[in-house]
This record gives structure tokens, sequence and C-alpha cells, in this order.
């Protein structure tokens, strides 16, 4: 009974977490916030954790916590910076002159495209983006939310640049893991994110003619059953050897790009027939599909398509060649270290330069120069981001802390 007593204490950060945030829909910053403070009252007194030992493992998820706003802080920033350069435009309008078929605009944003944001950015940037994107396009607001998250799944395990396995995992277990284990996780992961994948685009299509289209017909969906299979396979393939073959960082970002690639290409070869399917006009759109939309602050260009994606093309790039043996070992042998601290067992490290926070800001840089940006823009895109980061800090200040003294007590 006494270890029955002690397996529920030892519970409770996590079901407090889950009492506060889910079942009484209180903020994610005060549901941190209390059960941060209930986590350390359970880790003096009852585990008596020693105070130095506490104070160390705050201080290690709070280094933690800077790796990823560091990375947060570049994504935004370069998705900013793409708004008010007009790229993020010319990206956004290449993809309605594409089909007058809803449901592969569906597949093609959703999936492909949002994969491919989850995979540069992650942090929620899929979801955040995609859905307006929909928006603009013509679908009712609910069904741009329920398609952006129905895409916005297989592709999660290797956002913003491998971050959930790389910092995720790999400090979740106290680094302890060798790289093989890493290598290892990766792939099973991957194998089982590609399977799933398969079916997704048709899931979406599925869900969107049963419960949004005209017929309210599942048939709808199934006639779409190949491109939605191949859509599935010509990501699934790509994510899945770039795994195996590169890490975790790139699966989300080849696969999208490639699948995307192909996909885009078929429709304009008419390998695929392109019936024209859509919703009803929106005077007949149920009261719950639709919410009021508010276009974001971006600018209009006329850039051609290449100029647009060539942002995104340098990242992956610069971010690929990062991640080789030859150039690696210079980006890495930066490390701002934290050894014993407050004299306990407990290390953290930070690496600049390798992580993908630096890519992103040196590109951001870039597109300063190449777009010809003014002064006005740059200082918009750099405080909206700031202030992305110091919303996501206000919470992760105490959820990474938090974890770290759960693992440590």
């Amino acid at each position: 009974m006494e270890n029955l007593g002690f397996t529920i204490i030892a519970l409770i950060p996590i079901l407090s977490i889950f009492f506060f945030l889910v079942l009484m829909r209180k903020s994610a910053r005060l549901s941190m916030f209390i059960s941060f403070i209930i986590t350390l009252l359970i880790s003096i007194f009852v585990w008596k954790v020693d105070n130095n030992y506490i104070v160390a493992s705050i201080l290690e998820g709070i280094v933690i916590m800077v790796s990823i706003l560091y990375i947060v802080f570049g994504a935004v920033l370069l998705l900013n910076i793409l708004k008010k350069s007009g790229s993020f435009y010319r990206i956004k309008k290449g993809f309605t002159s594409l089909s007058k078929d809803k449901r592969k605009i569906a597949i093609i944003v959703a999936f492909f495209f949002g994969a491919f944001l989850e995979g540069a950015s992650g942090f929620g940037t899929p979801a955040a983006i995609v859905a307006p994107l929909l928006v603009v396009l013509g679908f009712p607001p609910l069904a741009s939310v329920v398609v952006a998250l129905i895409a916005n799944s297989t592709p999660v395990v290797f956002g913003a640049v491998g971050t959930p396995i790389l910092i995720g995992v790999t400090q979740g277990a106290n680094n302890i893991l060798t790289s093989e284990q890493i290598k290892l996780i990766t792939n099973y992961s991957a194998l089982i994110n590609s399977i799933i994948s398969l079916l997704i685009p048709l899931i979406m299509v599925l869900v969107l003619t049963k419960f949004f289209g005209k017929k309210k017909s599942i048939k709808d969906g199934l006639s779409l059953w190949k491109f939605s299979l191949v859509s599935g396979i010509v990501f699934a393939i790509p994510y899945l050897l770039t795994a195996f073959f590169f890490g975790p960082e790139f699966p989300s970002l080849v696969g999208s790009l490639i699948g995307m690639f192909v996909m885009v290409s078929l429709i304009k070869l008419k390998v695929f027939k392109d019936e024209k399917w859509d919703f009803e006009v929106k005077s007949k759109w149920l009261s719950e599909w639709k919410s009021t939309f508010i276009s974001n602050n971006e600018t209009k260009s006329k850039m051609s398509l290449f100029k647009a994606w060539l942002p995104y093309l340098l990242l992956s790039i610069f971010l690929l060649l990062t991640r080789m043996n030859f150039l690696k070992k210079y980006f890495v042998s930066f490390v701002i270290t934290f050894e014993n601290i407050f004299g306990t067992t407990l290390s953290s490290s930070l690496q600049p330069l390798y992580l993908p926070g630096f890519a992103f800001i040196v590109i951001s840089l870039f597109c300063v120069l190449f777009y010809k940006m003014n002064y006005a823009s740059v200082k918009y895109s750099t405080l909206n981001s700031l202030n992305v980061v110091l919303k996501a800090g206000l919470v992760l200040i105490f959820a990474l802390p938090l974890v770290r003294l759960f693992i440590h007590s």
C-alpha cells in the first residue's frame, strides 16, 4: 500500500496539468505555474530532494527553454520577414491557380505545405498559417481548422528541424541516449508515421466531404482515393528514407517538398482528372462553420514563385550542409556549457550555431537584403517575433523546470 501511495503522489504533477489545462480549461501559463508549484512542493516535502538539486533542476529547465525559444524566435522571424516582403503572399497566390477541386487544394495546402511548415518551424506554426490560408482560398473556417489539424499529425515528430527528438527526447532522457539509440528512435518513429501518413490525405478528404460538402457524402471523398493515396506515398517514401539516412532534422521538410513538387506537377500535367468540387455558397453555411476572419498584416507582391520559395530552399540547403560531418564539426565546436550546476551532477549546454535557430536567423538576414526590405518592415517583423517568444516563454519557464524536477526527484 505504501508503494501505491508513492505511485499516486508521483503521478500528481501529470494529473495536475491534465486537471487544470483540460478539465478546468485554464490557460497554459496558469496551469503550468500551478503544476510547477505542486511539483516543487512534492520534491521538497515528499521526496526530500536536496536544495541544490532543486535549484539545479530549475536552471537546467531554463537552459532547455532558451534552446527552444531560440528556435521559435528564428522560425517566427523568418515567417514574419516573408510576410512583410511579399514572399508569403506570392506563395499563397500560387496555390489558388492549381485546381478547381477544393479537395485537392486541401491536400496540397494542408498536408504538404502544412508538413513543410511543421518541418521548418513547428510550434503551432502550421495550423496558425494553413487554417487562415484555407479560409482565404474559400474554405469554411471550421473546415479549415479541422483539415489543418488532421494534416498536422505525422510531420510533428520531426517538426522544427527535429526538435522533438533532438531536444525533447534527448533532454527528456537526461542526455544519456547514445547516437545509435537516437537513430533507432528516429527510424522507428519514421516507420510508424510513414505508414500512417499513407492514409492521412484520404482521411482529410473524407472528413471534408462528409461534414462540409454539398452532399454530405463519403462517396465524394472516396472518389478521390487515387489522388489521396499517391499523395500519401510520395510523402511517405522520401520521409522514411530521409529519416533513415540523414536523421531527425529533415524527414518532414524533404517529404513535404518532394511530395508537393510531384503532386503539383501531376496536377499541371493533368494526370488526374480535375473535377470541380466546391462548398455551398457562404449564405448556406451552418452558423457554427463561420468565424470572424481577420487578415494578417502581410505585403502583396508579384514576384516569381521561385523568388518567393528561395528562402525556404536556402534554409533546407543550409541545414542539410551543417548536418554533414565535414561542416558539422565547426558548428558544434562552439558550446556554452553549464557543468555541475550548484555542485550537483547536473549539467546542461547550448550549441547556438548548430541549433536550427541560427539557420533561421541567417536566412532572415539574407531575405532582408535580397528583398530590399525597409527598416519599418524589419522592425515590425522583429518585434512581432519577440512578442511570440515572450508568450511562449511565459509557459515554458514553468513547464520545463517542472519536467526537470519531475525527472530528478
